[in-house]
């Protein structure tokens, strides 16, 4: 009756073996879960414009 009375013994007795097998793209989203309840924000990385330049004809 250990497990009634201590349930985060018994879920981290489950969840830690299928973290073990989970794949790459479930642990993508844990960590991104975990960012988000965190409140740490990735920062975004701004994509620079190239602008093409026209050559002129003689």
């Amino acid at each position: 009756m250990d497990s009634c009375r201590s349930p985060k013994a018994q879920t981290n007795k489950i969840m830690i073996p299928v973290f073990d097998k989970a794949s790459s793209e479930l642990r993508r989203m844990f960590v991104f879960q975990e960012r988000v309840y965190s409140g740490k924000k990735k920062k975004k990385k701004k994509k620079k414009k190239k602008k093409k330049k026209k050559k002129k004809k003689k």
